[in-house]
């Protein structure tokens, strides 16, 4: 799977991490309302507080994830030094 991440443009590794994290973060939110729910006797009548919620969650993460990929690979750019062209001293 990391090779199938890492040969992708930032933006969509970006959004397959962003994505991926939201979804964990908003199903793990979903399932903890559930089991909470599940212990107390007065329950909210309906389920939709919860979706909605769990659905926001998903949807800000998911953009971050691919803001934070695409500026952390123009960092990289910047600060690598590896990527150094100028004079070789080893050309004269």
């Amino acid at each position: 799977m990391f090779n199938f991440v890492h040969k992708r443009r930032p933006a969509i590794v970006g959004l397959i991490l962003g994505s991926t994290v939201g979804l964990m973060i908003a199903l793990g939110y979903g399932l903890t309302s559930v089991w909470l729910c599940s212990g107390i006797r007065k329950c909210p009548d309906s389920w939709i507080p919860s979706a909605v919620v769990a659905a926001i969650i998903f949807i800000v993460i998911a953009p971050i994830g691919v803001a934070v990929a695409v500026i952390g690979a123009r960092l990289y750019k910047i600060f690598d030094t590896a990527l150094y062209t100028g004079d070789n001293e080893l050309d004269d």
